[in-house]
């Protein structure tokens, strides 16, 4: 009975027409100027329909702000980029990378120069105490001085801190904008699982990230640059383990959000390009084979959207990643500068000037450096997530 069931099945399949349709389409030779046209014009198709005016914005700030970094609209990148055209000039953006630091230096040579004065101010104070009936009287003289000195580095430090609130809002706002671009690439390319996965979680993470930074983080870093100034008022106050604490508590909790962001992405992620993969595979057959004379010919030109797709969502992508560094780079570099700036001045006035005053600035110095640590920690995060969103879907056309 069985022999009888197998031999019934093997004739259905090589008498029924639809192999025969099958294999006569699979013996057509294949034009290869055809294909490009048909990738081409299927590309170009899909790069009209793009809304993405707000990436241009973006691209159009980057050009008020830095200088001509993209000479073309958004579309005409994309399109560069899916016929090879498009280049980058590494060294260019290195060089402006540099000027922009140097830039910030001289900017803040005048803050630089006022807290060398104060400390110099004080060093002459602290040389001269012999000459005073009391020695309280120079000690009085060095907290007006002290006093002064924190008031320039809590402006100082609240203007980096805003600004690293805003550019974490420019980048929230930027993944906002075109996450909903590379899901629909990502939909149109078979992505179904992985679109309807990232969509909830990745808008969750992306938001919640940015105002769980905002509102406790950079508080906390605040907090912890006061308790550094603090503590370098008068050696009978010392309250450096619990700086260093609220410190470290900072790195803590940046090393576990981020722990958890790249985690929960990248293990859901890959699991449902796979789902995906096996999915547009199944279809694919299911038309090939089950749809007389025609089945070949659709099952072909889902390979066609399917590579269109991918290309589009990959170049859209490069180009997210492209702004992406751009938003974040330029006030690293500036919290960079602001942190070179402290350390100098420390350096330089360590020989002449009271030595709270040298650890003060210290201190503060090492405290900006949190605040471009998680800056970088947001970036990176982000980053990973248009890479897993690219990565998911060479992984769906890999596993179809």
């Amino acid at each position: 009975m069985k022999r009888l069931f197998f031999y019934i099945i093997m004739l259905f399949i090589l008498f029924h027409p639809t192999g025969h349709y099958t294999a006569a389409a699979h013996e057509q030779p294949y034009d290869r100027d055809k294909i490009f046209d048909e990738f081409s014009f299927g590309i170009q198709r899909q790069v009209e329909q793009l809304d993405i005016n707000e990436v241009n914005k973006y691209l159009q700030d980057i050009n008020r702000q830095y200088g001509t970094a993209f000479s073309s609209s958004a579309k005409e990148m994309i399109k560069n980029i899916t016929q090879g055209n498009f280049s980058f000039n590494i060294k260019d953006l290195l060089g402006n990378l540099f000027k922009f630091f140097f830039k910030e230096v001289v900017i803040n040579l005048n803050l630089m120069g006022k807290i060398i004065i104060l400390a110099i101010i004080c060093g002459l104070l602290k040389n001269l105490q012999s000459s005073f009936s009391k020695s309280g009287i120079s000690e009085i003289t060095y907290y007006c001085c002290y006093i002064v000195i924190m008031v320039i580095l809590v402006q100082s430090f609240t203007s980096i801190l805003n600004m690293s609130k805003t550019t974490i809002d420019n980048m929230v706002v930027f993944m906002q904008a075109i996450f909903p671009i590379l899901i629909t690439m990502l939909i149109s390319m078979g992505g179904i699982a992985s679109s309807s996965l990232f969509q909830p979680i990745m808008g969750l993470l992306v938001s919640g990230v940015g105002t769980f930074l905002k509102d406790l983080v950079f508080p906390l870093i605040f907090f912890t640059a006061i308790l550094f100034l603090i503590n370098n008022v008068s050696p009978h106050i010392q309250i450096s383990k619990l700086a260093n604490l609220m410190k470290n508590i900072c790195i803590w909790i940046l090393g576990i959000i981020f722990t958890i962001f790249v985690g929960v992405l990248a293990v859901q992620g890959i699991a449902a390009s796979a789902f995906d993969g096996v999915s547009i595979r199944t279809a694919k057959f299911a038309i090939d084979t089950f749809i007389p004379v025609v089945g070949s010919m659709l099952s072909e030109s889902i390979d066609t959207i399917i590579g269109c797709s991918l290309l589009v969502k990959n170049a859209t992508g490069l180009i997210g990643l492209i702004i992406l560094a751009f938003i974040c780079l330029f006030p690293i570099m500036k919290i960079l500068a602001i942190v070179f700036i402290y350390k100098l001045v420390a350096a330089l006035i360590q020989p002449i000037s009271d030595e709270r005053l040298v650890n003060c600035l210290n201190d503060i110095s090492n405290v900006v450096v949190l605040l471009f640590i998680t800056l970088a920690a947001v970036a990176f995060m982000f980053f990973i997530t248009i890479s897993l969103i690219i990565g998911a879907g060479n992984i769906t056309v890999m596993m179809r």
